[in-house]
């Protein structure tokens, strides 16, 4: 081998060193942008899933007052009715009925009414 054709093998080499080095380079500098959108990114959805829990705990605290809330109204409700059974019986409502149909809430109308009919 010549020193003519060492030299040429040797900056052939050096060459495909420096683009080497070149595009290691601008891998290095892409890699730090796309670790930092990254970031960024799981920045946002950590904000996103905090706020998420907020509501949900929000909302199953809404959702055991509204228990409670029916909760009460059936006891009420049960209570309502337990109190109606023991106040009249069957016949005595219907009598109560047939009172209230005679009496014809529906067409009631005041004293003012009638002055002004």
């Amino acid at each position: 081998m010549t020193v003519k054709h060492q030299k040429e093998d040797f900056s052939d080499l050096v060459n495909y060193v420096d683009r080497v080095t070149f595009r290691i380079n601008e891998l290095g500098v892409q890699s730090k942008d796309i670790s930092k959108q990254v970031s960024e990114r799981d920045t946002e959805l950590q904000r996103e899933v905090s706020r998420i829990k907020a509501d949900i705990k929000i909302i199953k605290k809404n959702i055991n007052i509204v228990k409670e809330l029916i909760e009460k109204q059936k006891k009420l409700m049960n209570q309502f009715s337990g109190d109606f059974k023991g106040l009249a019986k069957k016949e005595e409502l219907e009598r109560l009925k047939d009172k209230i149909d005679a009496w014809g809430p529906e067409t009631f109308i005041t004293r003012r009414d009638l002055k002004n009919i």
